[in-house]
């Protein structure tokens, strides 16, 4: 069964913009996500 879909979801670095076009132009869904917009729980 060939694979329909391709989806990648990465937290942005140096590299991680360049990477995002590259695989889009490659067939790949790349999602790009900022560090600082995952919600986490800071407590001790």
């Amino acid at each position: 069964m060939p694979m329909e879909r391709v989806t990648l979801a990465f937290e942005a670095g140096l590299d991680g913009f360049w990477l995002a076009r590259w695989l889009e132009t490659r067939g790949v869904e790349a999602h790009v996500i900022h560090s600082t917009s995952v919600a986490v729980n800071r407590e001790p």
